[in-house]
Order: C-alpha cells, then sequence, then structure tokens
C-alpha cells in the first residue's frame, strides 16, 4: 500500500456517513439562529394557525423550502426531493423524524414538549 492510500483524509473520506436529507433539514432548522424553526413553531404548536394539521403540515414544508431556497442555504433540500421524486407529504415524514431525534415531542402532528432536557448547571 502506498502511502498515499492510507492518508488520513483519504480514509477519512471514505468513512464519512453521507450527507442525508435528514441532515439538510436539521441544518435549515438551526441556521440563520433558527430563523426557520422561529417560523414554524407556531404552526407546530397546539393549535396550529391554519385552522387543521394537515394544513399546518403544508405550511412549515412550505417554510421550510423557502428558507432552503435563500441565498447561502443552497437549495440542498428541494435538489434532493426534486432528484429523488419526493412529494411535500413525504417530506413532512423526515421533518418529523428531525424534531423527534432533537428532543421534542411529536404527536398527531403537534409539537407536545421536550422529551429530554438538561439544562447546564450552574457554575
Amino acid at each position: 500500500m502506498s502511502s498515499k492510500e492510507l492518508g488520513y483524509s483519504n480514509i477519512k473520506s471514505s468513512r464519512k456517513a453521507p450527507v442525508t436529507l435528514r441532515n439538510y433539514v436539521d441544518l435549515i432548522f438551526q441556521a440563520n439562529e433558527d430563523a426557520c424553526w422561529n417560523e414554524c413553531l407556531p404552526y407546530l404548536s397546539p393549535p396550529g394557525i391554519e385552522g387543521s394539521t394537515s394544513w399546518d403540515q403544508k405550511a412549515v414544508i412550505d417554510i421550510i423550502l423557502r428558507h432552503d431556497q435563500l441565498k447561502g442555504n443552497g437549495s440542498h433540500i428541494t435538489n434532493y426531493m426534486f432528484n429523488n421524486g419526493m412529494t411535500k407529504v413525504m417530506l413532512w415524514s423526515e421533518v418529523v423524524k428531525v424534531i423527534r431525534k432533537a428532543g421534542f415531542d411529536m404527536r398527531r402532528g403537534r409539537l407536545m414538549g421536550v422529551l429530554e432536557h438538561k439544562p447546564e448547571e450552574a457554575e
């Protein structure tokens, strides 16, 4: 084996996990000091804004896609959806998984609270 084949960058890049749709959604929620998340929060929290859970979910997806297409975010989610033939309904299930993984309690399409919150201890 040559020293190039054993190079740190080569080995690290070969073991790197692929960037997934969930990573993109997570990054959009965190971008610009949680701007997207803060805009989505009224639609996710009961009783919502649009009058029904389905319309609130559609609004959340529209907000995510709008933030995805803003300058600097790269339209990764939009491109992923286009390349994989995804619909907004299919994207919603991934968004729920991201929200749950972050530690929020989602039930029936609504944000019900935080599953696990460990506040930092005061020094």
